[in-house]
């Protein structure tokens, strides 16, 4: 999957502060299943955010994030770690560390990766009925609960 992505990180301050160090996690959030098809790159979300074709007089942040919103899978951000330093400046430094940790994607798989996974489940069966049919096989005529004549045609007897 190709997409584009945003990663918001809203902090109120009660006075100006001198600096603000963000350290967090981008996490992936799915509202449904993503498709999964053989040979197809998904690009359903691969085009910019900051498209302001459609936008209206109005918030330009408000906007982006309400078109964001209507997304079926989004990064959001978790906050791990957060400082704030307060000095006598007039400047703001601003520090933005952020990972991405091993997530979970839920996605529909198509009828070949079902069967990739399905194959041994049946094999195993397979097996063990085949082992079980022969057993009964061998068991019923060696008793000999049908009544049965082996005939082999070079070795008729006159």
């Amino acid at each position: 999957m190709h997409m584009q992505n945003l990663a918001v990180v809203s902090k109120d301050f009660v006075s100006a502060p001198s600096s603000y160090n963000y350290y967090g996690d981008l996490e992936l959030y799915q509202i449904s299943h993503l498709p999964c098809f053989w040979g197809h790159k998904d690009i359903k979300y691969n085009n910019s955010l900051l498209n302001f074709s459609t936008w209206n007089d109005g918030n330009m942040a408000d906007f982006i994030l309400k078109e964001y919103f209507k997304r079926e899978v989004t990064i959001q951000t978790k906050t791990v770690y957060e400082r704030i330093q307060y000095a006598h400046t007039d400047t703001m430094d601003i520090r933005i560390n952020l990972r991405i940790p091993e997530m979970q994607v839920r996605y529909t798989p198509s009828i070949l990766q079902e069967i990739k996974w399905a194959w041994p489940q049946y094999l195993s069966i397979v097996v063990i009925f085949y082992w079980l049919f022969n057993k009964v096989k061998t068991f019923v005529f060696r008793r000999r609960m049908f009544m049965a004549w082996e005939i082999i045609p070079w070795k008729i007897s006159k």
